[in-house]
């Protein structure tokens, strides 16, 4: 049998399904501007692996096969290219100058504009000048920038229509260099030209990729974004669907099972697919396990942009300390899409609900079910690891209680503790707990009784020490960066994370916990060694 998937290759022709939704936005609202000469800017933004490249390749073929005169359509890519002029002249004008459109547009040019474009031609496609634009001549860069900029107007007026296509737009910043004028003129150069629309496929947003270049935006200004996420359930359907046309009938569980391992993404469904069609009766997780490698560029993906641990408090939780710029974050890199926000763009409706149990649907969605797991159960660090630095900030927090209630009731300080402490935790502290301990108190040596003290502070939990900060906030605030509310919350996420790891139970705590736990400790650590420095 023929291969139904062509999962090493962007998807096209006979090999693409779905996303006519997309198909005909951009057949619409680019191509269909575009053959009247006019210029639109696209960001195509989505997670690695989500079909970008895949549908715009079928876009520009679908684009060939029409026949439309006087378009030329540029795929270009900046993967693996390394410099400005590089991209420009091996990536852009090379094909544009052996384009069949562009001879016809220069025989229909007058003669002073046919011999400017020849002219351009000719520099551009000169090999010595090609070495000086690669070694980033300031002078010769200047030259070819008035070239270009010359060039695509006359183009224009010949009747010329460019539709630009960038690929792997993410690695612009090698493309670009360190230039921040690169950006600059690129964007004047497709503000000032009628007729030329360039459309970047990348994870991250424009925004995103000029920021960390640069440190300012002002290139992704001129873009109409547009996000692509998994198939609609529309499209999930017509997925199963196809799969039964070509002799594969699947029960409930198995299609949920598809569901689990493969969520919405067309790569991961094109390669489970495939393979259920050579043999039924492949289980599907022996499948999933060819997904390993993809996650792991996620996760790698998400460690490089420090984004991890928002990736785990969003999708395995808790959302500890989780702002709103994180999620903005994750969406703009295609790591979680809103789900409001998709079935708007769908065209209302309910099209990305869980397939199977709608009511379960999350406000954000990512990869998949299986890769959730996936996260979780690759990143749960060991509960052991988290414990001498919870223990070590405990302690820190015992001593500045000591030394502050000792400077607000010097002559009955512990009596004052062991009050509020009684009065705050009820239930929590037992006077026997403190007779124990002052008896093996009683017992140390010199040193251990210096270190240790022997006050209520050595058998309160960490709610009561919680308890007995905010008792007397105003002296303690000079401690920690935040407010009493967020304190309070931080301390109870202490408390939460420390019952389950004294109890030999650590692997209750999830990998958003033992992250919390690792971010409030190395904050209260800092602040407390701020403050009594």
């Amino acid at each position: 049998m023929d291969a139904l998937f062509d999962i090493n290759h962007a998807a096209v022709g006979t090999y693409f399904y779905g996303r006519e939704k997309e198909l005909d936005f951009f057949d619409r609202e680019l191509f269909g501007p575009a053959s009247r000469g006019m210029s639109r800017h696209y960001s195509l933004t989505g997670m690695k692996g989500i079909g970008k490249t895949s549908l715009f390749r079928e876009l520009c073929r679908r684009f060939r096969e029409s026949g439309k005169e006087g378009i030329i359509v540029i795929e270009a890519s900046v993967d693996n290219v390394t410099g400005f002029w590089p991209f420009w002249i091996k990536g852009v004008l090379r094909p544009l100058f052996g384009d069949p459109g562009f001879a016809a547009a220069l025989s229909r040019m007058t003669p002073e504009d046919a011999e400017f474009v020849e002219e351009s031609r000719a520099y551009f496609m000169d090999q010595g000048k090609w070495r000086v634009l690669f070694e980033e001549d300031i002078v010769e860069d200047m030259v070819a920038k008035d070239y270009l900029e010359q060039l695509f107007p006359v183009l224009y007026d010949a009747g010329c229509y460019i539709i630009l296509v960038i690929d792997g737009f993410d690695q612009a910043g090698k493309v670009f260099g360190m230039k921040e004028e690169n950006f600059g003129w690129f964007r004047g150069l497709l503000q000032n030209n009628m007729g030329l629309s360039v459309v970047t496929l990348s994870r991250r947003s424009i925004r995103y990729i000029e920021q960390n270049c640069f440190g300012g935006s002002t290139f992704d200004g001129i873009f109409s974004k547009r996000g692509l996420y998994g198939y609609s359930n529309s499209e999930m359907n017509a997925y199963f669907d196809l799969l039964k046309e070509h002799g594969l009938t699947l029960s409930e569980e198995k299609r949920q099972d598809i569901w689990y391992y493969c969520g919405r993404s067309p790569y991961y469904l094109a390669i489970m697919g495939q393979a259920l069609l050579i043999n039924p009766l492949t289980p599907p997780d022996v499948v999933a396990s060819r997904f390993f490698d993809s996650f792991e560029a996620i996760l790698s993906l998400l460690k490089e942009e420090k984004l991890l641990t928002a990736m785990l408090q969003m999708f395995v939780g808790p959302r500890y300390n989780m702002s709103e710029g994180d999620i903005q974050k994750l969406v703009a890199m295609g790591y979680c899409m809103k789900r409001a926000a998709l079935d708007s763009g769908a065209g209302g409706g309910n099209e990305y609900a869980d397939y199977f149990v709608p009511e379960q649907t999350g406000e954000y969605l990512t990869v998949s079910g299986y890769f959730i797991d996936y996260l979780r159960d690759t990143h749960r660090a060991e509960a052991d690891e988290i414990w001498p630095m919870l223990t070590h900030t405990e302690q820190k927090l015992r001593r500045i209680v000591a030394a502050e209630y000792e400077k607000l009731y010097p002559q009955d300080w512990k009596e004052k503790l062991e009050a509020i402490a009684l009065n705050g935790g009820r239930g929590d502290f037992h006077a026997v707990f403190l007779q124990e301990h002052d008896r093996l108190y009683q017992r140390a040596g010199e040193d251990q009784r210096r270190n240790v003290g022997n006050s209520i502070l050595n058998v309160v939990s960490l709610k009561t020490l919680s308890y007995l900060i905010r008792e007397q906030w105003s002296a303690f605030q000079k401690y920690f960066a935040c407010g009493i509310q967020s304190f309070g919350d931080s301390m109870d996420m202490l408390y939460r994370a420390r019952n389950p790891i004294t109890h030999s139970n650590g692997e209750l705590l999830t990998p958003g916990d033992i992250l919390a736990v690792e971010d409030i400790c190395a904050r209260f650590s800092a602040g407390i060694d701020r403050a009594t420095v």
